[in-house]
This record gives C-alpha cells, sequence and structure tokens, in this order.
C-alpha cells in the first residue's frame, strides 16, 4: 500500500515509546498535550494586512490556528474561546489587530491583539430561543473602521464600535438564518445579504431599508461577493447550481457555470487586472479559476489539490500565493498563482479521529485512523503519512506479540502481523460492501492471537486461524450483541454484551468457557446495560465492565455483576463540559494489564481515572479541548493515555509515576470562563 508524507498519535496492553512525543514536546505531568496528525476541517480564513501578513484559520474543532509565515507552520490561538467551531473570520481593515470570530453555538468572539487573545462580545444581539448561538455571516466594512456585520438565525445585525455593541437591522418578516454578507468596496452603504430559502436581499443605505432582490436561480447561496472594478457586478455561490453574476446590483443575474463542473461554490475571491475580474472560487472538487470575468474556466492544479474546498484567501501584496481550507484535509498554499499546491498544515492539530493507537512491539510508532486513512508517524519524527486506501476505521485490537487488527465502515477489516508495518485484507467470511455494515467492536486471545473475536452489524464472528476465515457464531435466540471481550488468563473465556430482540429490548451479558460452544446468560440488573467490556489484570476471575449506569464489576468471570464505583456522575453532562448526546454517558474503560488498579475511563464527554481498582473516580482532563472524545488507549505499562478526538487530533497524557497516587489534576476551566 502506497503512503504519502505530510508535516502535520485504546487499547490495553499497547506499549508506547517516550520517542512518540519527541517531535512535539514530551507531555509532562497530568496535562494533555496534541500530537497530530494535522490538517482536518477548515472552515474560514483570513489574511491581516499589516506588515506580517498574518494568516487565520477557523477550524472544525480546534478553533483558530495563526501562522506567520504564510501558512506554512501554524499555531493554536485558540486562548478565550468558548466554542472550538470557529466557523467565521473577519479582519477590521484599518486595525489589523482587531478579528472577529463567529463560532457554532457558542456566539461571537473578538482579538485586540493579533489572535493571542479572545473574549465574548456582541451585546445586542439577540439568538432565537431554543436555536443554536450560532454566528453564521460576518463581514467588516472595507472604508470605514470598526463597522461590522453579523447574521444569525433569524437576522443580520450591525456594529460600529468593532463588535462591542450590535444593533438589528430591520428586515422582512420570514427571514431565517443568513448565510452570507458582502459590502460594496466602492459604497459601503451597499450591502447584501444573503438568508436560507429566500434569496438575495439588498440596502443601499448602510441597512435601514432592504429590497428583495428576484432571485430565481434555486440553491440556496453560501457566498456573495461584489467586484472591486465593475460597479454593480455581484458574484454568488449556491450549494447546488454554481455560480452567478449580477451586473446591475442584483436585479438580474446571469450563470456562470461554464467549466465548473462542481455545483457546489463555498468560496469566492475576486482581484481586478487591466480592468477585468479575476475570480477564484472554491468547491467540492478543489479549485477553479477565471481570468476574463466568468467566460472561461480553468481548474487550479488538479493534480496536487483536490479535496472540497470551503475557504480561500489572496495574499493582498502578492495574489499569486493562495490558500485553501478543505473540508478534511486542512490548508494548502500556492505560491504560483494556484498551478501548484503544497499541503500547508504543520502544527495544526485538527483531524478528526476515531481511534488512536500504539505499535503493540514498542517500536514508538502511533497510529491514528481517520475517515480519509489510517495515518502513522515513526518514532522521533513529526512527520505523518497516511493510506488512504484503509479509510473508515473505528475499532482496533492488539497483541503484544505484534498482531493488530482494525476495522470499520463497510465492513472493511485488516490484519498486521508486525505491528502495524504492513497490512492485508481480512475479510473472508465477513459480509462487506453495505454501507450499514460497521464493525464495533475486535477482541484478541492474547495467549493465542490465531484467535480473534468481532462484533458486526450482522452479528458475531470468529475466528481460528488469524483471520483467513471468520464464521458466524449462534449464540441461540433473538438478540443483538454489542461488544466483545476475551479474557487474557483463560484461552476460550469470551463474554459478550448487547441486548435481546424484540420490541422492548433488555439488557443481555452472555459468557462462554468453551470458545463460543456453549453460552450462560448472566445475572444482571436489568436496568443496566454493559457496554465495555475490560478484564483487570488481578486474575481470571475479575472483570470490568462500562454502562450506563456506571462502572460494573464481576468477580466470577463474568456470570454476576455488581457496581463498582461511587463518585461518579449520573447526569448525561458534567459542569459546564459540552456535552455531545446521553450515550456519552456510557463509560468506556482502559487500563493497563500490568497495573489493573489504575483505570482510565470516558464518560459524558470527560476523562476519568481511578487509582483504586474502579471504586472511586475523579476528573482527569486537564488541558483537553472542550470537543467529543471517541476513544481512549493506554500503554502496557500504563505511562502514557492516548484520546482520539473529533476535530482536534490525538492528545497524550503521561501521568508522572511517582505522582501517580496523588490526587488527580483539577480540569482546566473551559475556553472563556475565566477561571
Amino acid at each position: 500500500m502506497t503512503t504519502r508524507s505530510c508535516r502535520c498519535g485504546f487499547v490495553a496492553g499497547m506499549a508506547l515509546s517516550g520517542l512518540l512525543l519527541a517531535a512535539h514536546g514530551e507531555a509532562r505531568g497530568d496535562r494533555w498535550e496534541p500530537i497530530g496528525p494535522d490538517g482536518g476541517r477548515v472552515a474560514a480564513l483570513a489574511i491581516a494586512p499589516d506588515g506580517d501578513r498574518p494568516v487565520f484559520a477557523g477550524t472544525i474543532g480546534a478553533g483558530v490556528f495563526r501562522s506567520l509565515d504564510g501558512g506554512r507552520t501554524w499555531s493554536s490561538a485558540s486562548v478565550g474561546l468558548a466554542g472550538w467551531e470557529a466557523t467565521e473570520l473577519a479582519v477590521d481593515p484599518h486595525d489589523p489587530r482587531r478579528i472577529l470570530c463567529g463560532t457554532r453555538d457558542a456566539g461571537l468572539f473578538r482579538s485586540e491583539d493579533g489572535g493571542d487573545s479572545w473574549h465574548a462580545v456582541g451585546e445586542g444581539i439577540e439568538f432565537q430561543p431554543g436555536l443554536s448561538r450560532s454566528v453564521t455571516a460576518l463581514a467588516a466594512d472595507p472604508s470605514v473602521a470598526g463597522r461590522f456585520y453579523a447574521g444569525v438565525n433569524r437576522g443580520v445585525y450591525k456594529s460600529t464600535d468593532g463588535g462591542s455593541t450590535w444593533r438589528r437591522l430591520p428586515l422582512f418578516e420570514g427571514v431565517t438564518t443568513v448565510e452570507a454578507i458582502a459590502v460594496n468596496p466602492g459604497e459601503s452603504r451597499e450591502i447584501v445579504i444573503a438568508v436560507e430559502q429566500l434569496g438575495v436581499l439588498r440596502s443601499t443605505d448602510g441597512g435601514a431599508r432592504w429590497e428583495r432582490l428576484d432571485w430565481r436561480q434555486g440553491g440556496n447561496v453560501a457566498v456573495l461577493e461584489f467586484s472591486p472594478t465593475l460597479p454593480g457586478a455581484i458574484y454568488a455561490g449556491t450549494w447546488g447550481e454554481g455560480l452567478f453574476r449580477s451586473t446591475d446590483h442584483g436585479v438580474s443575474w446571469t450563470s456562470l457555470r461554464g467549466d465548473i463542473y462542481d455545483l457546489a461554490v463555498a468560496a469566492i475571491e475576486v482581484t481586478s487586472s487591466d480592468g477585468r475580474d479575476i475570480l477564484t472560487v472554491g468547491t467540492r472538487q478543489g479549485v477553479f479559476r477565471s481570468a476574463d470575468d466568468g467566460a472561461h474556466w480553468q481548474r487550479l492544479g488538479a493534480a496536487t489539490l483536490s479535496a472540497s474546498v470551503h475557504a480561500l484567501a489572496l495574499d493582498p501584496a502578492d495574489p499569486r500565493r493562495v490558500l485553501a481550507g478543505t473540508w478534511d484535509d486542512g490548508a494548502y498554499a500556492s505560491a504560483d498563482g494556484g498551478a501548484n499546491w503544497e499541503r500547508s498544515t504543520a502544527g495544526m492539530f485538527n483531524s478528526w479521529v476515531q481511534l488512536a493507537f500504539t505499535d503493540p512491539l514498542g517500536r514508538g510508532t502511533a497510529f491514528a485512523g481517520t475517515r480519509e486513512g489510517l495515518w502513522r508517524r515513526d518514532a522521533g519524527t513529526a512527520a505523518w503519512s497516511v493510506d488512504r486506501t484503509m479509510e473508515g476505521l473505528t475499532s482496533v485490537a492488539a497483541a503484544p506479540t505484534g498482531e493488530v487488527y482494525v476495522g470499520g465502515v463497510r465492513g472493511v477489516l485488516y490484519r498486521s502481523r508486525d505491528g502495524g508495518r504492513t497490512w492485508e485484507a481480512a475479510t473472508d467470511g465477513l459480509p462487506i460492501g453495505p454501507l450499514e455494515q460497521r464493525i464495533d467492536s475486535i477482541a484478541l486471545d492474547r495467549r493465542d492471537p490465531e484467535r480473534a473475536w468481532l462484533r458486526a452489524s450482522t452479528g458475531l464472528y470468529r475466528t481460528a486461524n488469524g483471520g483467513a476465515l471468520w464464521q458466524l457464531v449462534d449464540v441461540g435466540g433473538q438478540w443483538d450483541p454489542r461488544t466483545v471481550a476475551v479474557s487474557p488468563y483463560r484461552s476460550g473465556h469470551v463474554v459478550v454484551a448487547g441486548t435481546t430482540g424484540g420490541m422492548a429490548p433488555a439488557p443481555l451479558v452472555l459468557v462462554s468457557a468453551d470458545d463460543g460452544a456453549s453460552w450462560i446468560r448472566a445475572d444482571l440488573d436489568e436496568r443496566v446495560q454493559p457496554a465495555y467490556q475490560l478484564y483487570s489484570g488481578r486474575g481470571p476471575e475479575r472483570l470490568l465492565s462500562g454502562s450506563s449506569a456506571g462502572v460494573l464489576i464481576s468477580t466470577d468471570g463474568g456470570a454476576s455483576w455488581r457496581r463498582a464505583n461511587t463518585g461518579d456522575p449520573q447526569e448525561c453532562g458534567y459542569g459546564s463540559h459540552a456535552v455531545w448526546s446521553c450515550s456519552d454517558a456510557t463509560w468506556l474503560l482502559v487500563a493497563a494489564f500490568s497495573d489493573p488498579d489504575t483505570v482510565y475511563g470516558l464518560r459524558g464527554g470527560r476523562v476519568w481515572r481511578s487509582l483504586d481498582g474502579a471504586r472511586s473516580w475523579a476528573p482527569f482532563d486537564e488541558g483537553l479541548p472542550s470537543v467529543r472524545l471517541n476513544q481512549l488507549s493506554i500503554s502496557a505499562d500504563g505511562s502514557h493515555v492516548l484520546a482520539a478526538t473529533d476535530g482536534a487530533g490525538v492528545w497524550v497524557v503521561a501521568p508522572g509515576r511517582a505522582g501517580l497516587r496523588e490526587p488527580p489534576a483539577r480540569r482546566r476551566a473551559a475556553p472563556g470562563s475565566g477561571q
């Protein structure tokens, strides 16, 4: 399988070398640190028009990043942000250190120091009750210092004091979400806005009065831009009907679809040369450009940029330098007007990672599974490479002898016999291909790695020959298995958790001592549903399980279960931390085989730690961003723990052994809380 390099990390019993962290700085104490991979979803780009021309990138999941070298390298610039989904950016052209950031669900923020810090602003903005606090559009007036416009659900607001206070502008009844705003650079009293399902509205007096333009083109308008040279010319990019232009201030519109074969236009940049507009547009198929007012189009750098582009920025001092923000692959930069692109994501830790794990042979190699494929970083380097054929991975299991299985959507399953250096498909006997097929749980027999079990959407499967052939396991009756675990002490001892079938499913745990030939039903409180099994290192009879009601313990090999823990929150959320769904309240547990008393749990969108075998718990997530946490992994000796996140890559913590028995660190205050 081929890989390409870029500058851009779970399972009980996996070793993690200290060399893994060398490239980005060793994680110390009880504070989590990011290690990559670089890239992810870039929703907004902005270049400040001052001498250094810093570049800002708003991302989905990791807040704002800043580059001081034209986008070659990035660093986080999110201090004070309460929202980690930065969807809108606007720089005051008269004060380049003043920047506004609109977020999804967290409101509006401002920086007065070029992105060093952020503070919540927006006095006067009223979000509709029951709807999100999302800022859906931002624009700075190019002619008047401190004047900004902001779009939200059901309205548009105007600020004349740099974003401190806002006044709602009068609009028509029935106005829904404002998707885009543009201010005429030649006459700043002329403003156009795109409103969801209504089309385009125009004001010629700074927003005091509005007229609804005759928009009959179809498709929601995603972006609006005025021509810098052609009076009355406005460009509109839509999500499904392509690009349009008006030459009469929006009275009529003409399609500029031409050779743009993708009809979702998410970004437009307009410059001029010899009195003609030069258009650069971002689409799901990359970047297109026209040098003759949209009459003819050329796709730019198709060989080096094919990702879906959602944001564009042209260097005001050098229009040949272009930055493109993609939806899943970070930022790209071109120094020759888009003819050639380079992935430009060093330091931009914004990947959406479903699983993270390390080389079970202890060589210090880190792996991260994303929608784009399986990423790999060798010890002692910051460079990641990606195998894009291994996409959509969601589950992993490994043995200390070097066997690793990874599985995911569409029933894909791969096996490595050398700790992840090489991979081969291992799907014989599995129903692969359907979109609804998914492998959610894999378990290896540590005593005999040729034997493995997995839970797929179509049932429970096992192999006795290293994945060469999988067989469907009949456990009798109608039921839906969810997870599977194999004892590290007894070959053939298997525990499977799930629910019964029928209209009123009930929790069910089955235990087999003979490799699935026969099963017994565990004694289980009907209110409790185990979700993740973990065999403890204290012996073959002691098991731990995460459930929606807390952590359960079995001291008889899984035949019966009881509550093990105290001090864990019972509500879906905890404090001010973001909670994505009540399903996040289910515990997911990991522990080192060599240190059974130290257990880490993922619940309610937070990481917890127990130092007494899961009897009591305390938060253990200082430094982690407030994003969804998908999975935890731990090294065999318990020295490092990894967390896979939505939108912030892989994070690692290395709790010192001397301080392991000390009280866990207090959680970092939420960004913007002032604590």
